[in-house]
């Protein structure tokens, strides 16, 4: 489900797309308000927020900023099937990253899975700071 920024949101279509009741939609909803994504104006209408591209930016630096120093961290404890694990997912995120010009759906929930696939590993590590295993 592909949905624009400004698009109003239907609470029962989204009930009747994914075969659920109202209160977990509801609960959907208030989650993503709350994390800016969309904006609800009771008694009227919830639609997809705008994004803020320098919130944007921000974030995607802080982000990278902490991941890099979690490989620091994870290189220095990390076994040969760890880094192999991390070549892999690069690699998935890679080809993943390129079929999202598009915002493919499986494609996007890939990603998804494989940013906690690094978490995976990350937590595997000896490497307190990152709360994986102690050595």
């Amino acid at each position: 489900m592909k949905l624009l920024p400004g698009q109003v949101i239907s609470e029962k279509l989204l009930k009747e797309r994914f075969n659920i009741s109202r209160q977990p939609v509801r609960e959907a909803l208030i989650k993503l308000s709350m994390d800016g994504l969309v904006t609800v104006v009771p008694q009227v209408r919830t639609h997809v927020a705008y994004l803020n591209a320098k919130l944007i930016n921000e974030t995607v630096f802080a982000r990278c900023a902490v991941e890099a120093e979690a490989i620091k961290l994870v290189s220095r404890t990390a076994t040969e099937e760890d880094i192999a694990k991390l070549h892999l997912i690069i690699a998935d995120q890679e080809r993943a990253s390129q079929a999202l010009g598009g915002l493919a759906e499986t494609e996007a929930a890939r990603l998804a899975v494989q940013n906690g696939d690094f978490a995976g590993v990350a937590g595997a590590s000896t490497a307190p700071a990152l709360g994986g295993r102690h050595g």
